[in-house]
Parts: C-alpha cells; structure tokens; sequence
C-alpha cells in the first residue's frame, strides 16, 4: 500500500499500520467466508466463493465444490477453480513435477525437463520484465547462482511476460545467467496455470524429480528453501549466504513487494 511508504512514517508507525492492516483484513474475510459457506447454495454465496476461494484452504474449496449447485457448476470462474484445486494436488509438495512448454529466448521450444529431473536442484524462479520487485531482488541471486551452480544448483527463469522485446531486454540488461522460457502470455501463461502462480516473484525449487516447496507468495519459504539447499551443497560460507537471503526475503517482505 502507498501509506507504507509515506516517509513521514517511523519504522514502528508502520509496523502499528500494517498490524491493523491485517486485522481489519482477516475480519473482513472472516464476514465473507462465514457468508460464504451458509450461503454457498445460493447466488450471493457463489458469488463470494468466486471472490474470495484463494483464501481457502484446497479442503475447503473441495468442500464447498460439491455444495454448489448444478445451475452454477458450468460457470466459467467456478470451473478455473475447480482445475486450478486439480492442478494445486497435483503440483504439491512431494509430487513428481509437473512438465510444460515454453520458448527460449533464441525462438526454440523448451521443456521444463530439459533441465528438471536431471540430478540437479532446480529452482524455477517466475518473474517478469515488468515486476519491480523481482528485478530488485535479482542480484543477490545472481551471486547465489554463482557460487552454488557447480555444486549441483540450477536455476531456470519463467516469465509472465507478454512482450518479446521487453522480456528480451531485461534478460540483457540483469545479466541473468540461467536458461530463461516464456510463453509471452502474461498471467494466463502454462505455468502460472499449472502452478497457480498469482503473484510474483515466486518461487518453487524441484529436487530430481519432487517438488519440495511451492506456492511462496511471501518468500518466506524460499529462505527456509535455500538455506536447507546450502547444508545439501555443503556451502562453506554458510552463514554468509544466509544472510544475503535473508536480507532478500526482508527487502521484499517490509516492503509488501508483491505484484498480483
């Protein structure tokens, strides 16, 4: 929110603000999905659950699927949510990953494959051209790319771009050194699809062939991620890299720097 970053504001003004933030928030989805499941046999609460479904947990969007009655079940949105619950079981953790295809920037298809499930940790980071956050945050990467790829460490980058020229630009400008793909359909791309990626940057890591973490929306996990991924490299400056992560994940969590 633009109030977070009034510079008038002290560190601990903001903190109070985003405390109140995020409990006037949970209050107002506590209304809504109490409205939702009493009501989800008649239009108002369809219409809440098309709203408000990615707050719920798969359970209960499973749930709550089946109470909807067959008048509603061929409505497009209510259909997205049903796949998109399909694709989040299938792309849990633990499960074998998920394959797509895309285009690398040289105009050649490529599979997420290609790279993924070849004894190598691949951590598939989304982002985009047009994404402050995700452009910010690429350095302190860079440098973990770096010092990690000969040990077994390979990252892949999928765009949610829809401009060739501006996803091929960026790619140049960061320096960024890991094989790149996209689709260049914006959000309605195949991975975000398959993944259920609705915000950016995020970040899902595939150890051979499972997936170990998906769905970090806040990055918190990504550090939690890559500082179990450090022990498995047996990085010798351990701490140090921790703290580079760290320092990423904060910039980006204090910062509500998420593009939705």
């Amino acid at each position: 929110m633009n109030a977070f970053r009034d510079s008038t504001l002290t560190a601990d003004s903001i903190k109070v603000l985003r405390a109140e933030y995020s409990r006037l928030g949970n209050a107002v989805y506590d209304v809504f999905r109490k409205g939702m499941r009493q009501h989800i046999t008649k239009p108002v609460g369809v219409m809440l659950f098309k709203q408000y479904s990615r707050k719920n947990s798969i359970k209960e969007n499973q749930e709550l699927l089946k109470m909807i009655p067959a008048e509603y079940q061929n409505d497009e949105t209510v259909k997205a949510i049903s796949q998109r619950i399909k694709n989040a079981i299938a792309t849990a953790n633990g499960r074998p990953f998920t394959d797509f295809t895309m285009i690398a920037p040289d105009g050649k298809e490529v599979k997420l494959s290609q790279y993924a499930g070849k004894g190598k940790y691949v951590l598939v980071d989304f982002w985009a051209s047009w994404c402050g956050p995700c452009r910010r945050s690429m350095p302190e990467l860079i440098e973990f790319y770096n010092k990690n790829k000969a040990n077994g460490l390979e990252i892949v980058g999928v765009s949610f771009d829809n401009n060739e020229q501006a996803w091929q630009k960026a790619i140049k400008t960061l320096n960024l050194p890991w094989p790149q793909m996209s689709d260049l359909k914006g959000w309605n791309c195949q991975a975000a699809q398959i993944y259920d990626i609705h915000a950016i940057p995020n970040t899902l890591l595939i150890d051979h062939l499972l997936v170990l973490k998906t769905g970090l929306d806040d990055r918190l996990q990504l550090l939690i991620v890559l500082v179990e991924l450090d022990v498995f490299l047996h990085i010798s400056d351990h701490l140090r890299i921790s703290k580079l992560l760290l320092k990423r994940l904060v910039f980006v969590l204090e910062s509500q720097d998420l593009v939705h």
